[in-house]
Parts: C-alpha cells; structure tokens; sequence
C-alpha cells in the first residue's frame, strides 16, 4: 500500500501594511515556511502571483489546503481588503475553511 503523500496544510495570507507576508503551517501550529516582500500599494498586483510562486517553490498544491488564515486588521483598508477577497475566493473555490484573526 502507498504512502498517503497529502499533507494538510493552513495558508495564512497578511496584507495589513505596504508588506505582503504568507506563511504555510499545519495544523497543530508548526510554522513550515513564510515569505514577505514589499508590495506598497499594489496589493491587487502582487498577492495571487506571490501565493502562486511560494506554493510552487515549497512544493504545495491546492489539494494539500487544508485552511485559510487571513488577517482581518487592524491595517489599511485597500491591503486589508484585497487579502481578504483573495482569501476568501481561494477558500470558496477549494472548498475549505477560512479563519479572519487579528
């Protein structure tokens, strides 16, 4: 019999400042790897290519998601408001949960 080689995985997305930051993690917490660059007010330009990018660079495919952290603010209201839609369409269409913290 194979190995099950699906590991469950949380995406946390942070668009709160001129800073995208996205993380990867399991469920129990354990921090797996984080990115972070600057996007200053181009959050709509940069998020999905970046999250795009650092799934592909650590090996993580949609069907690994097992979740979606996003932060909810405090912050400005652009970055906030475009990592939240991006969070929550990826978590609609993938068909998991999404978790707003602050």
């Amino acid at each position: 019999m194979k190995a099950d080689r699906h590991v469950a995985t949380i995406l946390a997305i942070d668009t709160a400042t001129t800073q995208v930051v996205i993380a990867t993690g399991s469920p129990d917490g354990a921090l797996r790897a984080v990115s972070r660059w600057p996007a200053g007010y181009r959050h709509g330009d940069t998020l999905l290519p970046g999250i795009e990018r650092f799934l592909d660079a650590y090996g993580v495919g949609r069907a690994d998601l097992a979740g979606i952290v996003v932060g909810t603010g405090p912050g400005a209201f652009t970055g906030l408001r475009v990592g939240i839609a991006t969070a929550k369409g990826l978590a609609h269409g993938l068909g998991i949960p999404l978790v707003g913290v602050s």
